[in-house]
């Protein structure tokens, strides 16, 4: 079996925008879009059930 990555994908964008400040200035994130609604693309196991 092989996991996919997840991608999320935002379907209704917020008016907001946020920062993150933890740790080192160099880690710190800003400006980053909010969403009223995502949707995660991806996110189960793709492979064999071991069934035919």
């Amino acid at each position: 079996m092989e996991a996919k990555p997840r991608a999320i994908e935002t379907l209704i964008p917020a008016e907001g925008i946020v920062s993150y400040f933890k740790g080192p200035k160099e880690h710190w994130k800003t400006g980053i879009p909010t969403a009223e609604a995502i949707v995660y693309r991806s996110a189960y196991v793709i492979g064999s059930t071991g069934s035919d």
